[in-house]
C-alpha cells in the first residue's frame, strides 16, 4: 500500500492551539532566579555582539548551517514540490515576523528552564546551548520552513520510504505518524538523497 502525506491537520508553532488540560509550569524561587540570571546573560551577550544572536566560538553544528532555501534551490530539479517565494532581501522584510523563535520577547520562562535543566542549572552552559540553538534556527530558517504546506523534497522521500501523517490525532490532539521501514528502498535512498536533503 502506498502511503500519502496529508498536512491538512499538521500542527506547527503557527496553528497549534493551547491544550486547556495542560497546566502552566511552576518554578521554585531558585529556578526563577536562575531563569532571570540566564535572561540577563543572554541580553549581555547579544548587546556585546551588536544586537545579534551569535554561536559559541568553536561550536560545530551537527545539522547543516546552509539555509534550507539555498539547499532547495541547488536541488530544484530533483523535486516537483513548489515552495513559497523567498522573502529574504525583499523590501519590507521583517526578521521578527520571518523568524519569531529567535526574538527575545518569545522566549518563555519554560523554554529557558528546559535549557537550564539540560545543563544541570549551570547558567553559562545553558546560555551557550540556548544561543547555539537560536543561532542555528535563524541561520537555517526553521520558522520559515514549517510554514510550507508540504516539506521540500517530500515527493522524493515518499517514493523511497513509506510513511504518513494520519488525518486524525490521538486523544491528546497530537498528530499520528506512521513509518514502514520494511518497505524502504535502500539503494534508491543512498542514490537519491544526501544529508542536507534529509534534514529538510
Amino acid at each position: 500500500r502506498k502511503f500519502k502525506m496529508d498536512f491538512s491537520n499538521r500542527r506547527t508553532q503557527l496553528n497549534a492551539q493551547p491544550n486547556p488540560s495542560i497546566k502552566e509550569p511552576t518554578f521554585s524561587d531558585e529556578d526563577k532566579k536562575l531563569i532571570e540570571e540566564m535572561r540577563k546573560t543572554i541580553e549581555e551577550r547579544i548587546s556585546k555582539a551588536g544586537g545579534v544572536v551569535t554561536c559559541t566560538p568553536g561550536w560545530k553544528n551537527v545539522l547543516p548551517v546552509v539555509h534550507w532555501r539555498d539547499i532547495y534551490a541547488s536541488r530544484r530539479n530533483q523535486t516537483s514540490i513548489e515552495v513559497s517565494e523567498d522573502p529574504r532581501g525583499k523590501p519590507g522584510f521583517d526578521l521578527k515576523l520571518y523568524s519569531p523563535s529567535s526574538q527575545p520577547e518569545n522566549w518563555s520562562d519554560a523554554l529557558l528552564h528546559r535549557f537550564l535543566r539540560a545543563r544541570q542549572r549551570d547558567v553559562e552552559k545553558a546560555t551557550d546551548m540556548f544561543m547555539n540553538c537560536i543561532h542555528w534556527r535563524e541561520s537555517y530558517g526553521v520558522d520559515d520552513l514549517i510554514r510550507q504546506e508540504v516539506m521540500p523534497f517530500n515527493d522524493v522521500i515518499e517514493s523511497i520510504l513509506a510513511h504518513a501523517i494520519h488525518k486524525k490525532t490521538d486523544v491528546e490532539g497530537r498528530p499520528l505518524y506512521f513509518q514502514r521501514i520494511g518497505l524502504a528502498n535502500a539503494s534508491d535512498f543512498v542514490e537519491r538523497c544526501d544529508d542536507e536533503m534529509l534534514h529538510l
